[in-house]
């Protein structure tokens, strides 16, 4: 199928312009001149070319999205769902506070708890996941070990 491409380079012999299907270049005086014929024998290659390659990707993705919504469930659902909770991400008091890590460590999160809601709960990456971005987003924290720490001796001993 490559050779299409280098046919339609000027260098190229024009017998090399041959496809799947039997296309090729059609005998001289059929339809025009034989430039004419020829250069319509490329373009109908080309077409067909790119008809297989588009194909070919779509046919990939098509395995990839359904694999993927196996586990991570319905794209528009989970669209759906992961907007919806950061909107209410969003509309608490200290969303503007945030610096951007911990802003996108919630909205990954959110990602994340929209695919175990709308796909498989038991897919443990997501799981893992939501581990991750927690510990990415609180990487910027300062530790408050100690205030909680002394909070619980006290709970102790009251």
């Amino acid at each position: 199928m490559r050779i299409v491409y280098a046919a339609r380079r000027p260098q190229a012999k024009p017998e090399l312009a041959r496809c799947q299907g039997g296309l090729g270049i059609p005998p001289q005086g059929k339809g025009g001149s034989a430039s004419e014929d020829r250069e319509a024998a490329y373009v109908a290659a080309d077409r067909l070319y790119e008809d297989h390659q588009f194909n070919h990707k779509e046919g990939k993705m098509s395995n990839l999205l359904n694999t993927r919504e196996k586990t991570h469930g319905n794209y528009r659902d989970n669209a759906n769902l992961s907007q919806a909770i950061k909107d209410v991400l969003r509309s608490g008091k200290n969303w503007e506070r945030l610096s951007d890590g911990q802003k996108e460590a919630l909205e990954m999160i959110s990602v994340k708890l929209a695919r175990l809601l709308s796909g498989d709960k038991d897919f443990r990456d997501h799981w893992d996941d939501i581990e991750g971005y927690a510990k990415l987003g609180g990487q910027t924290s300062p530790t408050n070990l100690p205030t909680v720490t002394l909070d619980l001796t006290k709970a102790m001993e009251g």
